[in-house]
């Protein structure tokens, strides 16, 4: 409440511990959820048992759990610090995650052809983003490409996720980040 009366806007991203470490860990992080919703104006909280569903080893599992957050989070700073041809300014950030509230968020990297249906299919199956009760008010989409970007991604992109998650109701913005060096040839999208 006191980073919010000063006008500082507070993003949690964290992971939620697998079943099988126990009631007693699963308490604790619920106990932690209900305290950082009540304090971080946004909170996207990643279940483990979720992302590593099918996975055989912990190496992997962990991966999963960190490579969405790593992705989210860097896509918070790239948008602000980086940005493409599509810009997103800190005021229309700042009004998005204020009220964000409880959130859902996936990332998805995707190279070669087809990328934009391969990677609209990933996010739309994706149990990171299917996986809520309460309707999306808003979405954030950041989108890393290299200067191979087109207008036609962009747009089936955006058109994608409005369809799939938002509605005609639901807030929409959207920002490009331009790596040619590291996202020739691919697409980086952190839908939130």
């Amino acid at each position: 409440k006191q980073l919010s009366a000063r006008g500082i806007v507070s993003v949690v991203f964290a992971t939620l511990p697998f079943a099988f470490e126990g009631e007693a860990r699963q308490r604790n992080s619920r106990g932690v959820a209900s305290m950082l919703s009540g304090v971080a104006n946004a909170s996207f909280l990643i279940p483990l048992d979720t992302l590593a569903a099918g996975c055989e080893e912990m190496e992997s599992a962990m991966r999963l759990g960190l490579d969405p957050l790593a992705s989210a989070v860097t896509m918070f700073w790239r948008i602000i610090e980086t940005p493409g041809y599509i810009r997103l300014d800190v005021e229309s950030m700042r009004r998005i995650v204020q009220s964000a509230g409880r959130g859902r968020f996936a990332a998805c990297t995707i190279r070669g052809p087809n990328r934009v249906k391969r990677l609209m299919k990933e996010l739309t199956t994706t149990p990171l983003l299917t996986d809520g009760t309460n309707p999306v008010r808003s979405i954030l989409c950041g989108i890393l490409a290299g200067d191979d970007l087109r207008l036609a991604e962009i747009s089936e992109i955006a058109d994608g996720l409005k369809t799939g998650f938002g509605g005609e109701k639901c807030e929409f913005e959207l920002a490009t980040v331009n790596d040619e060096k590291t996202f020739s040839g691919s697409l980086c999208v952190v839908a939130m």
